[in-house]
């Protein structure tokens, strides 16, 4: 199938979508998020894709939406009318939801400019990998638009966690600082008395008003859904230990019949094929 705003090739199991409309800086034409839902319905089922990889041809990511189509073709003047656009709207929240749930890994690779409807759309993707000349921006406002409220939850501590959990590998602790997961970096030899320094600036605060600052952060915590997220997590836990994956089997036969180090080695040759340099179709 041949898509107006990309192209799509499988290799290495991953389905590249790459943005094919560079003349017009990626923008994306009405029918994009109809289309890249498509691409992945198509590659949903096939055991040969195993992640999804979006970049932009040229030198830019994505500009945006194709204003002049959204904005001044005959076919969105039609469309302009409240209950035209609320319908079309809705049929977009289809499209981004579908996306965003999409069952398999997405990656993003953003170069260039990433401005608008870009945005919107690495947003429904799990990881973001950017190139030192990117730039990002929400121009919609200086249009009398105002864009879409989820970039406020998309746009959380929640991808850095995704990047931990879904590849498996160690950060350092710069890169912990970064993600939020620390407070702060100290040498090794003063880690014990920055430490103690913090435990004691704690403690010298008045413990009533303390109890009370910490309930009302774990509050927070509560009314976002932690209570609810720590419960059907048990169950996602239990789940995945009882699914009999092909990989789970091979390290623990290497383990049992070689041994745990044979079993990290096997681990480590396999993700290395992952280190290839991409080659362009």
């Amino acid at each position: 199938m041949e898509y107006e705003n990309f192209t799509l090739n499988i290799k290495d199991k991953v389905a590249i979508l790459k943005l094919s409309r560079p003349e017009q800086a990626n923008a994306l034409k009405i029918n994009a998020l109809e289309e890249f839902a498509a691409a992945l319905e198509s590659v949903r089922d096939n055991e040969e894709v195993c992640s999804v990889l979006l970049y932009g041809a040229g030198k830019h990511f994505c500009a945006g939406n194709d204003v002049a189509e959204r904005a001044f073709s005959e076919k969105a003047k039609a469309r302009q009318n409240y209950l035209s656009q609320w319908e079309d709207f809705q049929q977009r929240h289809v499209y981004e939801t579908y996306i965003y749930s999409f069952p398999k890994p997405t990656v993003a690779a953003v170069h260039g400019s990433c401005l608008g409807a870009g945005m919107e759309l690495i947003s429904l993707f799990d990881f973001v990998i950017a190139s030192e000349d990117a730039k990002f921006g929400l121009p919609e406002m200086r249009m009398s638009i105002v864009p879409l409220t989820r970039l406020a939850f998309a746009y959380n501590q929640l991808r850095f966690v995704k990047e931990m959990v879904m590849t498996g590998e160690n950060v350092t602790v710069d890169r912990a600082y970064q993600m939020g997961l620390i407070n702060h970096i100290v040498p090794r030899e003063n880690l014990m008395d920055e430490a103690m320094i913090l435990a004691r600036k704690l403690a010298l605060m008045p413990p009533e008003t303390m109890r009370v600052a910490k309930e009302a952060f774990n509050r927070v915590n509560q009314m976002a859904g932690y209570d609810i997220i720590s419960k059907e997590g048990q169950g996602f836990l239990v789940h995945s230990l009882q699914y009999p994956t092909w990989m789970r089997q091979q390290y623990n036969a290497i383990g049992k019949e070689q041994g745990p180090g044979a079993a990290f080695k096997w681990q480590k040759e396999y993700f290395a094929q992952a280190e290839k340099p991409f080659e362009e179709q």
